[in-house]
């Protein structure tokens, strides 16, 4: 059997059945598997859709993300236990934050070995840069207030400033690079690109996105507006992914939330310390 899409003339397509113009299948072809009109089997489906991954639920097996999460906390324990204190004092805290981000690379490596991750998308370019613009816009406005609600900051904003302007400026500059780069490439690898599609293609959209933004909260120091400042940056960051087919959507918009955060916190408790210093 052969598909030709009524845009491009082509017969392309990709592991969300599109066309890679873009052109959404829902044609006889996108109906096989749920109304079992015709007799192709699943071999041929795989076949027509070599790419699709998420025809077979069965090789996607929650037990993987048990072991990770329980490896991931394992190593973290042993590097905080065998880690010199020196590092682990305010002054050294962006090589100790650097270590626990870099550790987490081996339970990517295990996960990536069975659960290959694709990077680039397969369509539209223009469609990817649009939902990083959208996104980061929104990402901005979240985090804007904490530019102007400078007389009750929070206690994370607090304690990341007053550790930040003690650094020196290699310790500065660590942190910034942890912070908006080597950060959200690594979380958005392991909690989009796995999390998050692991469970999305063993159960649905809704579970996926459920139980790796609440892991993804979890694992950041929580205060009173951690639901607002980490938990819908994250939904964001999985609709950019699962509208893009590509981790590179969700990894540039994690930094430009991480980049804003840090502009509009350090820029607030400016603001907060010049008020102190007139009065």
């Amino acid at each position: 059997m052969h598909w030709e899409c009524p845009e491009c003339s082509c017969s392309n397509i990709d592991s969300l059945l599109r066309c890679t113009c873009g052109y959404e299948i829902n044609g006889p072809f996108a109906e096989l598997e749920k109304k079992h009109e015709c007799e192709l089997e699943r071999q041929d489906i795989e076949t027509v859709f070599p790419n699709s991954e998420r025809l077979d639920k069965t090789k996607w097996a929650m037990k993987d993300l048990v072991l990770i999460v329980f490896l991931t906390v394992l190593l973290n324990f042993v590097l905080l236990n065998i880690m010199p204190n020196t590092l682990l004092l305010s002054s050294a805290y962006p090589v100790s934050m650097c270590f626990s981000v870099l550790i987490l690379y081996f339970p990517i490596f295990l996960l990536n070995t069975k659960y290959p991750l694709k990077f680039f998308p397969t369509y539209g370019e223009k469609k990817v840069i649009k939902y990083i613009l959208i996104g980061g816009i929104f990402c901005m406005l979240i985090n804007f207030p904490r530019g102007t609600w400078t007389e009750n900051p929070s206690k994370i904003t607090i304690e990341y400033y007053t550790r930040f302007i003690n650094y020196t400026p290699s310790g500065k500059f660590l942190f910034l690079l942890v912070l908006c780069f080597i950060g959200p490439f690594t979380e958005e690898i392991l909690f989009r690109g796995f999390f998050y599609r692991i469970i999305r293609n063993k159960y649905n959209v809704f579970w996926g996105t459920l139980i790796s933004t609440a892991v993804f909260i979890l694992i950041h120091p929580l205060d009173e507006n951690a639901v607002i400042y980490i938990g819908i940056p994250s939904l964001l960051y999985t609709y950019a992914y699962q509208k893009t087919d590509t981790i590179l959507a969700s990894i540039f918009l994690h930094v430009l939330n991480n980049s804003s955060w840090f502009i509009f916190a350090y820029w607030g408790m400016q603001i907060s310390r010049a008020k102190i210093a007139l009065f």
